[in-house]
């Protein structure tokens, strides 16, 4: 259990979203005793609206991921958007799809209650749809309480097509204000193939406002494919979605996440979908609700589909019933908009000082940038900085080095591609130049400076940027003639203290508060007599 909580706080620190704990729990899944954590939380969800900009708290309700693998994904998260293959390369077929017959484990109760889980009940209601439900009241889909669809927009079934009522489908439920995401039914069990599915999929979504996961839904037969291959597919295509701006998602049933791939690798850096049926909700009009059991599972998951057979107003027979443990249910989707970077000033100037050896102030490429998405989603902006010469350069290095930078920004928007901005940075070199002279002091007969002897007159100090440094102290250094030790006379001490210039030397030391760099320090000689 210490274990678990090492994991979770771990994960939480390495996601980009903000979390808030507010209720922890733990489950012990029946199959290989794998203890899957649960947790309630509270997400800040940044939305812009198309009139004003605001922010949004939403719940959501999900099953935090914890494994025993220590299988990696073969290939990581591209930082750069996946280079997909142009539609006019793929080879696209007819709907030739069969009729699904869902290869999923229908079990009793697990006696793992909800309720004992989520603090309260803003779990989220969907179904999945593909052509097999004919035409759909999309309409009477919503008054029937479903809040989200994942529709089926395409799939692989010795070729490539797009599903046949998808259009008909992502259109009706989006204008009846039911959320969206999409799954492919792959075929892919490797990498090249996955990634013609993704370039497929999100070839046909590019038009739709997606708010929910786009998911490859993997349920080949057992022996289809290599453990590796399929896993190195999955990833290939969730990869793929998730550097073109979607929520990536993986589907398969239970026991498929267990065998056909590493599902530990995959459920730890991508949404979980996972279908395992309990026998009440089967062939019958019962529906889930908060406070009835929940699978156990090894990984966790994100959403459940519950049954294949459940009924919803507006569909002729049956169709999926799923429940997320996530969504935005107090969230109204504006419409598309305009994707864009807000910058809050183009145009920086930081100093360099001479003496300080870095920049005036703590400074980051990303300070006041700010982007939102056509979806109105805050996106999450990269950055590249330039020298005047071209040559690429990191934030810690622009500000110890002056010049002219250009900072370009960028992020991938689901609808509309690489979105760009600029900023300009200049670095400028302070340095002082300090104006005085030796002074010369005849000393009272008790051997102390006159007070009529001024020690700043005619001192000053400027920099290169014009600005005028005050006079913030000065001492007088006492140099041993002998044998080189010091002492100080501090500025309070310098007209009562006895000098000695027989045995010693004597230097006035000024410390100027110089603006755009930091204290610095000029001697001048003191010579008494």
């Amino acid at each position: 259990m210490k274990q678990f909580f090492i994991n979770l706080f771990l994960k939480i620190m390495a996601s980009k979203a903000i979390y808030i704990p507010l209720l922890t729990g733990a489950v012990v899944a029946a199959s290989g005793g794998v203890v899957a954590g649960v947790v309630h939380y509270q997400h800040t969800h940044e939305v812009v609206s198309t009139e004003t900009d605001t922010e949004e708290t939403t719940t959501r309700d999900f099953k935090l991921k914890e494994t025993t693998t220590t299988a990696e994904v073969t290939t990581e998260a591209e930082t750069e958007p996946v280079e997909l293959i142009p539609i006019e390369e793929l080879t696209i077929i007819e709907d030739n799809s069969s009729e699904p017959v869902h290869d999923v484990p229908v079990e009793e109760a697990s006696g793992i209650s909800s309720s004992d889980l989520y603090e309260v009940d803003q779990l989220v209601y969907g179904i999945d749809v593909s052509r097999w439900q004919g035409d759909i009241n999309w309409s009477a889909v919503a008054a029937d309480g479903i809040t989200f669809a994942m529709i089926k927009c395409g799939g692989n079934e010795g070729g490539l097509y797009e599903d046949s009522k998808f259009k008909q489908n992502i259109e009706g439920a989006l204008a009846n204000g039911i959320q969206v995401g999409v799954y492919f039914y792959s075929g892919a069990t490797n990498a090249q193939t996955a990634l013609q599915e993704a370039s497929l999929c999100l070839e046909l979504i590019k038009d739709y406002q997606i708010t929910y996961p786009v998911a490859i839904d993997w349920e080949m037969p057992y022996g289809a494919g290599s453990y590796s291959g399929v896993t190195d597919a999955i990833s290939t295509f969730c990869n793929a979605v998730a550097s073109h701006g979607y929520q990536a998602m993986a589907y398969s049933n239970k026991y498929r996440w267990y065998d056909c791939f590493d599902g530990g690798a995959i459920s730890s850096r991508y949404k979980t979908w996972m279908a395992c049926y309990f026998n009440e909700y089967q062939n019958n009009r019962t529906r889930w609700k908060y406070g009835d059991d929940v699978p156990d599972f090894n990984y966790g998951y994100d959403m459940w589909q519950y049954s294949s057979n459940g009924y919803v107003n507006g569909i002729s027979g049956r169709v999926d019933m799923n429940i997320a443990f996530f969504g935005y249910a107090n969230y109204k989707a504006p419409g598309l908009q305009e994707p864009k970077i807000t910058i809050a000033n183009t145009n920086n100037v930081r100093y360099y000082g001479s003496h300080s050896g870095a920049s005036n102030q703590t400074w980051s490429s990303l300070d006041g940038v700010s982007a939102v998405n056509s979806l109105g989603y805050k996106a999450d902006v990269e950055y590249h900085i330039y020298c005047s010469n071209g040559n690429e350069a990191w934030d810690s290095y622009a500000i110890t080095h002056p010049d002219n930078y250009t900072i370009y920004y960028s992020f991938k928007d689901p609808k509309s591609g690489k979105i760009t901005a600029k900023s300009n940075l200049s670095v400028i070199y302070v340095y002082e130049t300090f104006n005085a002279s030796d002074i010369y002091a005849t000393l009272n007969a008790d051997g102390t400076l006159p007070s009529s002897t001024d020690l700043t007159a005619n001192v000053s100090c400027i920099n290169n940027v014009g600005d005028s440094a005050p006079l913030a102290d000065y001492s007088i250094i006492q140099v041993n003639k002998y044998d080189g030790s010091t002492s100080m006379i501090n500025q309070i001490d310098v007209y009562s203290t006895r000098l000695d210039p027989i045995n010693y030397n004597y230097i006035i030391r000024y410390t100027f508060d110089v603006p755009k760099d930091t204290y610095v320090s000029y001697d001048v000689n003191l010579f008494a007599s």
